[in-house]
């Protein structure tokens, strides 16, 4: 099993197995790798529903109990991990457009963070980058507004959703943040539902 480890926020993102089929065989890995004693999931609607140690319809997962799991599933969307070091809370996010568009990340951090002092950290992992990430002209106003940026190539229009979501960041004073991604869609190591349709997922999970 291949995963990209951030030990900053203790984190990880499954490259080579499939999150959605092997789920169990995952979950089974991280209990005896990090002896956790229970790991959350969520049904991913592409919002900012956030659930608090449980599991439930969501597209983010905030752990504040300790030897706790929680994992994500994505295919082009980027995951985020969050860690409140001072504080000892964690979250994880489903950051595909709709969630950056209704700012999940600022929902979620906002909860995170527990006074002005807290030392938090974020881990972006791979997702579709601005190369490839193509949308349509009724998306244009809508990613203007929420300061996600945009360029041509000849008559296509591109976002660049990393980018945004680094912005996105820093507007909520979270300056240490480690990337991890490459383009899902460019690279075929990875899972890419806009490439090929698969119904293949990528596994991320945070540790608290």
């Amino acid at each position: 099993m291949k995963i990209i480890f951030s030990k900053e926020t203790k984190s990880g993102f499954i490259k080579d197995i499939d999150g959605k089929k092997e789920r169990y065989l995952i979950e089974q890995n991280l209990f005896k790798k990090f002896l956790v004693s229970e790991i959350f999931k969520v049904n991913q609607i592409h919002g900012n529903l956030i659930t608090i140690n449980r599991n439930g319809t969501a597209d983010g997962i905030i752990l504040t109990k300790n030897n706790v799991a929680a994992t994500i599933l994505t295919a082009d969307c980027f995951s985020v991990a969050i860690k409140n070091k001072s504080q000892n809370i964690s979250g994880i996010f489903h950051c595909g457009w709709r969630g950056v568009v209704s700012e999940i990340l600022n929902k979620g951090i906002n909860q995170i963070r527990q006074n002005n002092n807290d030392d938090l950290i974020a881990t972006i992992f791979p997702g579709i980058e601005k190369c490839c990430f193509e949308i349509g002209m009724e998306l244009k106003e809508v990613f203007e507004q929420k300061h996600i940026p945009l360029f041509k190539i000849k008559d296509k229009l591109f976002a660049d959703l990393k980018t945004a979501i680094k912005y996105q960041l820093q507007d909520l004073n979270i300056f240490k943040i480690e990337d991890f991604s490459k383009c899902t869609f460019c690279n075929k190591e990875f899972f890419s539902y806009r490439r090929d349709k698969t119904k293949k997922r990528h596994l991320s999970f945070i540790i608290n």
